[in-house]
C-alpha cells in the first residue's frame, strides 16, 4: 500500500546524553521541517513483560488522539496512551529522540514500554525479548502510520 506522504526512516545514536543524533537531524534536516508530518519515535518496543505498549504524544498534539484511540481495540497488543503530560520522570515527552522533533514543533508519537529490571543494565540481553510481544507492537506501530499517513492529508500545513 502505498503511503499518502513520502516516509523517511532514520536512525539517530546519542540519545543518552542529549540527543545528539535527533537534534543534528531537525537542526540540518534533509527536507523542509515545515514538510515533516510527524515524528514516529520506536524506543524500548521489545520488553513488553507487562503486554502494554505505550503511545505519548496526543496530549501534546491532540491531532494525534483520534488516531491512536481508534487503533486501541484492534492493536496487535494492548495499547495504552499516555507517559505524555505533567513533567518529572512519567512524562517521555523530551526523554526520548522525539523530544528534538517537539522542540520544533513536529507532532510526534512515542512508542515504548515502561522501564523493566533491566533497563539500563548489562543484564538487558537479547534473549529477553519477548517475541511475541514485540511483533505485535511492530503489527500495531505499522498499523497506525497507515492509520497516520491518512488522518494527515486533512490536517492544515505547519508553517
Amino acid at each position: 500500500h502505498r503511503p499518502e506522504h513520502s516516509m523517511i526512516f532514520a536512525l539517530w545514536d546519542a540519545e543518552e546524553v542529549g540527543l545528539v543524533g535527533a537534534r543534528a537531524f531537525v537542526g540540518k534536516p534533509p527536507v523542509p521541517l515545515a514538510s515533516i508530518v510527524a515524528n514516529v519515535n520506536l524506543d524500548m518496543v521489545a520488553r513488553g513483560d507487562k503486554g502494554e505498549l505505550y503511545a505519548a504524544g496526543a496530549s501534546p498534539y491532540p491531532q494525534m488522539r483520534p488516531v491512536l484511540e481508534s487503533l486501541v481495540p484492534d492493536a496487535a497488543v494492548t495499547l495504552r496512551l499516555g507517559h505524555d503530560s505533567g513533567g518529572g520522570q512519567n512524562d517521555w515527552t523530551n526523554q526520548s529522540d522525539q523530544g528534538a522533533f517537539n522542540a520544533a514543533k513536529i507532532p510526534f508519537v512515542y512508542f515504548g514500554v515502561e522501564d523493566h529490571p533491566d533497563y539500563h543494565q548489562p543484564t538487558d540481553d537479547p534473549e529477553k525479548v519477548n517475541g511475541k510481544f514485540y511483533y505485535g507492537a511492530a503489527r500495531t506501530i505499522a498499523a497506525f502510520v497507515v492509520r497516520l499517513d491518512r488522518a494527515a492529508l486533512v490536517w492544515p500545513a505547519r508553517n
